[in-house]
């Protein structure tokens, strides 16, 4: 007798809608196995296992309980899905994975809503790869969809959404008042157009990098491990980006005077360098900028001491 081995899964999405702007549940794991139950009703299947996975990804198969539906899987049997895209949605790999592990005991993947899985033909095998391919490609625009709507709540609403502060973007952080949200911190955010301002001058990002590194200028970021994190070209990368696309705050009194602190120390440099004839390539002579003096220049403004936590 033909047995059924039931598999559903479900990927919570609160601000999915009908028409009328109600939340829709039809594809939630109960309901998926109430579906697949009434199925197996009329096909007359008798129902041996069932599992689910709740608020999973069907990007990939690390996934436990699909192997156990299909451990539990009886020769000749069925795994029962509501959907394909219930099932995986890596694509034609993950499907064509999934069907060679049923072959050893000749078992055949159902869905509830057909899709090529109710017969065994060349025409069911071109729709059920089409399908594949089409849940891969929703996968992935929702992956862009939920990526746009991160990035703009962050730096359009300036949302904190629960992250770490060494998670922020540079130039932000925490508000004090209110920890759902981010404030500007102008101690980076005067780095931040300090190294712009570099960028302008025609300095390269490994010429900028080396400079702040030696210069002594704070990068406010930590390591996992709760050591200062050095200056690097990728993080100067990433900065001079930010500024591109408008992601960094504008300065006010506190960031310009640490911003004109950098610069009059930049040019000082610079002098030295001109005045002891190095080439503008070589290796930058540096004066070291946030000494003490520095620090009761830049803070006769009211500033966030944020470089010294």
């Amino acid at each position: 007798m033909l047995t059924a081995v039931l598999y559903a899964r479900y990927s919570p999405r609160p601000d999915k809608k009908d028409a009328e702007g109600h939340t829709i549940e039809c594809e939630s794991c109960v309901r998926q196995l109430y579906m697949m139950r009434e199925y197996c009703e009329k096909m007359k299947w008798p129902v041996i296992h069932e599992e689910s996975d709740e608020d999973v990804s069907g990007g990939g198969l690390s996934r436990p309980n699909l192997w156990n539906a299909i451990q539990m899987l009886k020769r000749g049997g069925v795994l029962l899905v509501y959907r394909l895209n219930r099932l995986t949605r890596g694509g034609i790999y993950d499907l064509v994975t999934i069907e060679k592990a049923l072959k050893p005991k000749q078992c055949r993947i159902v869905s509830v809503m057909g899709e090529g899985t109710w017969a065994e033909s060349p025409t069911d095998d071109l729709v059920r790869n089409i399908l594949a391919c089409v849940a891969e490609h929703e996968r992935i625009m929702i992956g862009a969809r939920t990526s746009a709507a991160v990035t703009r709540y962050i730096h359009h609403d300036h949302r904190a959404l629960g992250m770490r502060p060494r998670n922020f973007p540079y130039g932000w952080q925490r508000n004090p008042h209110d920890r759902d949200y981010m404030i500007p911190d102008q101690t980076e955010t005067a780095i931040a157009h300090f190294i712009l301002h570099l960028h302008q001058a025609g300095y390269g990002i490994k010429a900028t990098s080396n400079w702040l590194f030696r210069s002594h200028v704070p990068s406010n970021r930590f390591t996992f491990k709760g050591a200062p994190a050095s200056w690097d070209h990728q993080t100067v990368r990433k900065i001079r980006i930010a500024m591109s696309k408008a992601r960094i705050a504008e300065l006010d009194r506190g960031g310009q005077a640490i911003y004109n602190l950098l610069v009059d120390q930049f040019d000082k440099t610079r002098h030295l360098a001109r005045a002891a004839n190095q080439p503008r390539g070589g290796t930058p002579i540096t004066v070291p900028c946030f000494t003490p003096a520095a620090w009761e220049y830049a803070e006769a403004c009211p500033i966030t001491k944020h470089a010294e936590r």
